[in-house]
């Protein structure tokens, strides 16, 4: 194959995407399809996601699953190995001859800063995705021995908490009160209690939790205290996340570790979350070394499907992959080639 095609593939807990480039890191199509955590949405559908996403990217490029040399999955929900034995043999059977990998989602940014892939990485979006690699290609990621609601997620979530206390006398006031009961569109705590948690409160139509992250994080900003201190306990849970993810893979303390940071949360343009996790973890971490990134992590899966092929081939091609633009982030859309 002359030419080689490569695809690479993130799904996450909203959505999946799927990339197809040439032998030259051009794109050349690009697929969606619905959330593809095994976890959230099951085997069945998770399966489903990635299949429309992986078709419709092969579509858009004029290509055929046999023009495919080499694919990348990282994947929300491969957190056991026999998660990853599923995907493997799900993979396969989409593409017959390619070269294939699959791995933990939280391992996709790390391929953004560097192709080889070794560090720490966090994907901080409704939900945090935090995995490591070593030197010697030793991997871990967080998936199920993470112990807070954190993220998106997290700080909805506590914000919510904070203002059921206050209203019955057992948490401090906070400006949160008036900003979530706008959100929500309820007249009263009890009034936004209750239709969280009546009966069939599935259908209240509330939206998710993690919308309000943008709100806590204002608030804090703006010098909620409640506010501040949700903020300010999730950044610093977080960085010991991503500490404990170092030490499985065998860095030390002391010793110079890459750390990259990625998703809405971090990249926000308020900064605030931003700032208060890269504090934390300067203060509890001083030997690591953030990045902070808004290049999508599925341009780290492409990395990754061209280390694969051949590693020089990606350390070659990181810095053209990593400047592309996706479609559906262009205001004019199409693919940046």
């Amino acid at each position: 194959m002359t030419n080689p095609l490569v695809l690479a593939v993130d799904a996450g807990n909203t959505k999946t995407i799927a990339l197809v480039a040439d032998g030259a890191g051009r794109l050349s199509g690009v697929g969606h399809g619905p959330g593809g955590d095994i976890y959230a949405v099951g085997p069945k559908r998770a399966q489903q996601a990635v299949a429309t996403a992986v078709a419709g990217a092969l579509s858009s490029a004029g290509a055929g699953t046999g023009d495919v040399a080499a694919a990348a999955f990282n994947l929300a929900g491969v957190d056991w190995p026999e998660d990853r034995v599923w995907w493997e043999t799900a993979a396969r059977r989409l593409l017959p001859s390619a070269l294939l990998a699959v791995h933990n989602d939280g391992l996709a940014l790390l391929r953004v800063t560097a192709a080889d892939g070794v560090g720490v990485a966090a994907t901080v979006g409704t939900g945090p995705a935090v995995a490591a690699r070593s030197a010697g290609g030793r991997e871990w990621a967080m998936g199920f021995w993470c112990q807070h609601p954190l993220a998106a997620y997290g700080l909805g979530l506590a914000a919510l908490r904070a203002i059921y206390l206050a209203e019955v006398g057992l948490g401090e006031p906070t400006a949160l009160r008036q900003v979530v009961l706008d959100h929500y569109r309820q007249g009263s705590v009890e009034a936004l209690l209750h239709a969280r948690t009546r009966r069939g409160s599935h259908q209240a139509g509330l939206g998710d939790t993690g919308d309000m992250a943008p709100l806590v994080v204002q608030a804090a900003a703006a010098g909620d205290q409640v506010a501040g201190a949700i903020v300010d306990q999730d950044t610093q849970l977080l960085a010991g996340y991503l500490r404990a993810a170092a030490a499985q893979v065998g860095f030390g303390e002391e010793a110079p570790t890459r750390v990259t940071l990625g998703g809405p949360v971090v990249t926000d343009p308020a900064g605030l979350y931003r700032e208060r996790l890269l504090g934390a973890i300067g203060r509890s971490w001083p030997a690591a070394t953030p990045t902070v990134t808004a290049v999508p992590p599925v341009l780290g899966t492409l990395v990754d499907a061209f280390h694969l092929l051949e590693p020089g081939l990606a350390e070659t091609l990181r810095p053209v992959i990593v400047a592309h633009r996706l479609p559906d982030t262009e205001p004019e859309g199409g693919l940046d080639t």
